[in-house]
């Protein structure tokens, strides 16, 4: 009996030594099996390893399989459960696979979604519950592109119009397919993530062209709908660069809050583009529209030099080969503007018209704007504008009435000084005068 108890122990000592990755286990669930006068040690199973995808993995597909492999070491004929869920830990309930050691989602998994997941190995001596392991499912192909410029079937459309759109959801980039005739068989052309794309050539006058965006991301693409539009007629030509530029080019010692204006060159613009900026050529488009002037409410900076162009254009297209002009602002600024000078009507003019034109000129200094004051009583009271134009029309005034006015040029530092007071008389309104004879 006592060379029995010492077989037993060496055994089980041998046993450990032999597996050390089962003194993890539970103890409590090793068992004694004799066979033909043989016995041996079963312990539990061990954990389930190099999970797929792999934990931590992102993007991966809504169709992924889950699979695992074997513990080492182990018994062969081994079972398993899985659970799934979003919370780690999980709470889920366990599913049973039997012996499969990989597992197809019975549910649909969700697009951008972390999921964790857990295997447990059993056989008739325990269970062993695995690590839990994550992934991260593929983000859901992109919303197709919708809004765009010009809108689809527009009419008279520039030979060089930029199309864009706006970025629908889940966007990364955008392929374009664009063409006249047979286009559906050109190649698609990736432009990245950005949204606007300019023909590398002008279109062709009055032809419809076919387009088409190609939304992608990392979990698919989506094709918008085909678009269309037909340029305009070759009718009149590009307009003729502007000219006359005021300040002139090379002009030193401009005012900080100058007014830039030019000249049509020709050729029917119906706009003008005004790029602005301090690197030549200039970059920064500040006004698009039909004016043929444009007034700085913001400070320029002192003795700088400045780069502006004037491009105009029809429905044709852009004036080409357009000049870049340059000036340079005063090294020291005005504390305020100068008097306005120079009144149309004169001081004290007579027989003025019943709706007469008041003009003046600047007098100098960095000037934002002017207040206008017009009244029958001296000085003058009631202020009637207040904007940055050298003139202003009243309504009809009365007959006869001396009218005095007063021009206040001010700028961000204050009011002129000293401005002077001027005035006018409306001529007489001539009545007609008879008699009535009888018969």
């Amino acid at each position: 009996m006592k060379y029995l108890l010492f077989l037993l122990l060496l055994f089980f000592c041998l046993g450990n030594a032999l597996y050390p990755q089962d003194l993890a286990l539970k103890d409590s669930q090793q068992t004694i099996n004799f066979n033909d006068s043989l016995f041996h040690f079963r312990l539990v199973p061990g954990y389930v390893s190099d999970p797929i995808p792999t934990s931590g993995a992102i993007n991966v597909p809504l169709t992924q399989e889950l699979s695992w492999l074997t513990p080492q070491g182990g018994e062969t004929a081994l079972s398993y459960k899985i659970r799934i869920g979003l919370l780690n830990p999980l709470t889920t309930q366990w599913h049973d696979l039997g012996t499969s050691s990989s597992w197809l989602p019975t549910f649909l998994l969700s697009n951008s979604t972390q999921y964790f997941w857990q295997v447990m190995a059993y056989d008739a001596t325990g269970e062993t519950p695995g690590p839990i392991w994550n992934f991260t499912t593929i983000i859901k192909e992109p919303d197709p592109v919708v809004n765009i410029h010009p809108l689809s079937g527009s009419l008279d459309i520039p030979i060089e119009q930029v199309l864009s759109w706006q970025a629908p959801n889940r966007a990364e980039g955008y392929k374009i397919k664009i063409g006249s005739t047979e286009w559906q068989s050109l190649p698609w052309e990736d432009l990245g993530n950005v949204d606007v794309w300019s023909p590398q050539v002008p279109f062709l006058f009055q032809t419809q062209y076919f387009w088409q965006i190609l939304t992608y991301n990392f979990g698919g693409e989506a094709l918008s709908s085909i678009f269309s539009f037909t340029t305009v007629a070759d009718v009149d030509p590009v307009p003729n660069p502007a000219l006359n530029p005021f300040p002139p080019n090379f002009a030193l010692d401009i005012s900080l809050y100058p007014q830039l204006t030019w000249v049509t060159g020709g050729g029917e613009p119906t706009g003008y583009k005004i790029y602005f900026d301090t690197v030549n050529p200039p970059q920064t488009l500040i006004q698009d529209g039909p004016q043929s002037t444009y007034f700085f409410t913001d400070k320029l900076s002192l003795n700088t030099i400045y780069f502006w162009r004037v491009i105009p254009y029809n429905a044709i297209g852009n004036a080409q080969n357009c000049p870049v002009w340059r000036f340079t602002t005063k090294t020291t600024a005005d504390p305020v503007p100068n008097a306005a000078k120079e009144p149309a009507p004169l001081d004290n003019q007579t027989n003025v018209s019943f709706h007469p034109n008041l003009y003046w000129n600047n007098g100098g200094g960095d000037i934002l704007g002017y207040r206008v004051y017009l009244d029958t009583v001296n000085p003058p009271l009631q202020e009637v504008q207040n904007s940055e134009l050298t003139h202003y029309t009243p309504p009809v005034l009365l007959s006869g009435i001396k009218y005095y006015w007063q021009v206040v040029p001010y700028n961000e530092n204050g009011d002129a000084l000293n401005c002077p007071i001027w005035s006018f008389t409306i001529k007489l309104e001539r009545r007609r005068t008879g008699s009535c004879t009888g018969p």
